[in-house]
């Protein structure tokens, strides 16, 4: 098979009829994904090593892509076939919806996968997010604003809801949005 062989095999149709209706990518661009996932396979293994995406310039750009990374995959975590791939990247796809992408951010944010991002979880994203050298205390400064304007149980963390209600639209289309896949 194709999506989890070999590196010599070609996608079959039905191959590529599923992962469309699985990820919402075009036929077409399965097509480029598989090529480019041939071209990181290169022992023909089947699988890619997570490390080796990394290498990709338009995930390594993206300042959540390793969050977001560990939190996909399947039972082997440091390796990928291309059933994973595809469904690892339709995260980024432009057509997957607002809801489908802030469900994906709220998973990566909530480390201890209670439901909710605490002050603490959100602050350690902002400080893996941030480039410049910004202090601590602003850091945290921020976090609590954060809190307090979107919390609106007044519990102290973000729900799905509440969380989902502050991100603005453009900006969560613009982190989790990569651009057409070049070969």
């Amino acid at each position: 098979m194709g999506a989890g062989g070999s590196h010599e095999e070609e996608l079959r149709a039905e191959e590529i009829a599923e992962l469309v209706k699985l990820s919402g990518f075009r036929k077409r661009e399965i097509e480029k994904l598989y090529l480019r996932f041939r071209k990181l396979d290169r022992g023909g293994k089947g699988f890619v090593m997570r490390a080796e995406l990394l290498k990709i310039p338009e995930l390594t750009m993206n300042p959540l892509c390793k969050r977001i990374m560990n939190h996909f995959g399947g039972e082997d975590k440091d390796r990928m076939n291309f059933t994973e791939f595809v469904q690892y990247l339709s995260t980024f796809n432009k057509q997957a919806s607002r809801n489908e992408k802030a469900q994906a951010l709220f998973e990566v944010f909530d480390r201890d996968e209670d439901g909710y991002i605490s002050s603490k979880e959100l602050l350690e994203i902002l400080k893996s997010m941030v480039t410049e050298n910004i202090e601590d205390i602003r850091l945290k400064s921020m976090v609590a604003m954060i809190i307090k304007e979107a919390d609106v149980d007044r519990d102290g963390k973000l729900s799905f809801d509440e969380f989902r209600s502050c991100l603005d639209g453009n900006r969560l289309e613009k982190v989790l949005t990569l651009s057409p896949w070049e070969e």
